[in-house]
């Protein structure tokens, strides 16, 4: 349920404005209408205020941010910019504390809904909507909330997300569409690592992502195939098991004990035909789980 500011007139010190009209008060009308949630009658009254000159004061400012925050609900139009400039214009103009902290708040919240709307488009699917929205909340942020805002920690947990997504959509894709997906996931989870080259769930995410992709050929690599295709998507296969084995050897590096790490890191290094290797990952993996993995 949306909460409205109300403000006493005295506080606000509505008085007539000089301008084209000279017995209309255009803000108090407007403001009027918003105690009423009238937004577009409010409007209305806001714009004339605007068009007469009568806006001059950090309070009435304040008031045409509130009414075109409200306006998103009741219109098509997209009206959060010119709520966020009106309430930038009262934030400069303003020394009074108590206001002050209103218009913070205000100003926020109303970022936020762009934040918002950015992760609903995720949990939606709408992956390349989702990124557009959350860059324009950074955007936003730093131009009306806090210009030296560090943003690496909420860009590692978002980039993290859209990369688990874009690899879920591969895992659904058609199978020539699989490793456009992939490329695609990757890069968004190289966004993390960007930041943090130590962050776990990049590193074995997109290890996983490659070795999923190349034993998945392999699973389905037909025997009755012309041998030439046969060959070709075998090489497909190694190469995508040695892109992935850097960042599957980071994820080990940073926790040695998780079997699946393990079981992929002697399966990749069995197609390399590392034999040194993939016996130090086998016997490892038994160590750690107590249970054979056989031999291919």
């Amino acid at each position: 349920m949306r909460l409205l500011f109300y403000i006493s007139l005295f506080v606000l010190g509505f008085r007539p404005q000089v301008g084209h009209s000279q017995t209309t008060n255009y803000p108090l009308k407007a403001y009027e209408f918003y105690q009423k949630k009238d937004f577009v009658t409010a409007k209305i009254w806001i714009d004339s205020a605007l068009q007469f000159n009568q806006i001059k004061t950090d309070k009435v400012w304040f008031i045409r941010g509130l009414i075109y925050r409200e306006l998103e609900s009741t219109t098509e139009n997209n009206t959060r910019l010119v709520a966020l400039v009106s309430l930038s214009k009262a934030k400069n103009l303003s020394t009074d504390a108590a206001l002050l902290k209103q218009i913070n708040i205000v100003t926020q919240n109303t970022v936020m809904k762009t934040y918002n709307e950015s992760i609903d488009l995720l949990k939606m699917g709408e992956l390349n909507k989702s990124e557009a929205r959350y860059l324009k909340y950074k955007e936003q942020y730093l131009m009306y909330n806090n210009p030296t805002y560090n943003f690496d920690q909420l860009d590692i947990m978002y980039f993290n997300s859209l990369g688990s997504a874009w690899q879920a959509n591969n895992e659904l894709a058609s199978f020539t569409e699989q490793e456009k997906q992939l490329n695609i996931a990757v890069e968004k989870f190289q966004k993390t690592l960007h930041i943090d080259p130590e962050n776990y769930d990049a590193n074995y995410n997109i290890g996983v992502a490659y070795y999923n992709l190349g034993t998945d050929i392999i699973i389905h690599l037909d025997p009755l195939s012309p041998l030439d295709r046969i060959e070709e998507l075998q090489i497909t296969a190694l190469r995508l098991y040695k892109n992935g084995l850097p960042f599957l050897m980071k994820a080990y590096e940073l926790d040695p004990e998780n079997p699946q790490v393990i079981e992929g890191l002697r399966n990749i290094h069995h197609a390399m035909q590392d034999e040194e290797k993939e016996k130090f990952f086998k016997l490892l993996y038994e160590q750690v789980t107590g249970k054979k993995l056989e031999n291919d």
